[in-house]
């Protein structure tokens, strides 16, 4: 699949938990473009997706109102904080 943007991806997948393999940063090191590697509603699941992936530097976030106890943004990979 060809990168894209992640506010693109972001506008398709509204209040789903989405998992890029990011392929481009900006100057501070945060993730621009990637590829999705899954999206759904079920967090688990995206979760085995990524863990069946062979990706190496992998974004996941959910795109809406983080859901109470859940983590809003997990970066997998060499990413500057």
């Amino acid at each position: 699949m060809k990168p894209e943007l992640i506010r693109e991806v972001a506008a398709r997948y509204l209040d789903e938990w989405i998992a890029l393999e990011v392929t481009e940063t900006n100057g501070k090191g945060d993730p621009v473009r990637g590829v999705v590697i899954a999206h759904g509603k079920d967090r688990d699941e995206v979760e085995d997706a990524i863990m069946r992936s062979s990706a190496k530097d992998i974004m996941t976030f959910y795109n809406g109102e983080v859901p109470i106890g859940a983590d809003g943004v997990i970066l997998y990979g060499d990413f500057p904080l």
